[in-house]
């Protein structure tokens, strides 16, 4: 029964996705005010990384004046400096509202999907009665409620739906290119990332 059990959650599960990311493109993709906002994102984005750029040639140019001439100073690059710093703080700021008008624009859509994959849970779970619909490979530490005692491998409706719940829509949306632009956190991450990295590889 396993195999079949799954795979019908599973379908399920994809079914329901598909029917979310329909929802969503009717109630937020396909609106000027997405495309607008998302326009203007990606605009900032690009000034954001332009100007982060700027500062950190800056940056280097500092260091290597500094290695021939030790000593000296030059207020105007450090005016130029700051700056640029300013008009990266500016930048961000405008990333942080767009971004908030954009996850307002994303919640039209999520209480509608939200209901709509409660009624697909709702229907699997009455039609497999608490069963198991599958083995895990590994022996979970949280403990499922079953109709019957199932072994320690065995896996519930709920974990197998909420997984592939999880790994579907994420992927369409990249598949149909409407996955959420990076929020400004994982830019500056990104941007951190990059500059350990470049340092690790200067000094070698």
């Amino acid at each position: 029964m396993f195999p079949t059990s799954a795979v019908g959650v599973v379908a399920a599960a994809l079914a329901g996705a598909i029917i979310c990311e329909g929802i969503a493109w009717r109630l937020v993709y396909s609106t000027a005010e997405y495309v607008r906002l998302r326009q203007r994102i990606d605009g900032t984005k690009k000034r954001m990384e332009r100007e982060r750029g700027k500062h950190t040639e800056k940056d280097g140019a500092k260091k290597d004046e500094g290695k021939k001439d030790e000593g000296k100073k030059e207020e105007g690059k450090k005016d130029d400096g700051r700056k640029i710093k300013r008009v990266i703080g500016r930048v961000e700021a405008d990333l942080r509202i767009l971004d908030s008008d954009m996850r307002q624009l994303y919640n039209r859509s999520a209480l509608h999907t939200l209901a709509l994959m409660v009624a697909v849970y709702w229907a699997v779970s009455s039609h497999y009665a608490g069963a198991a619909v599958a083995t895990l490979p590994f022996t979970p530490y949280v403990a499922f409620d079953f109709a019957e005692r199932p072994k320690p491998t065995d896996c519930s409706v709920f974990f197998l739906f909420v997984l592939c719940s999880m790994t579907f829509r994420p992927n369409l949306q990249k598949m149909l290119g409407f996955a959420p632009p990076k929020s400004l956190a994982q830019l500056q991450m990104a941007h951190e990332q990059a500059n350990y990295a470049a340092s690790h590889l200067t000094r070698r």
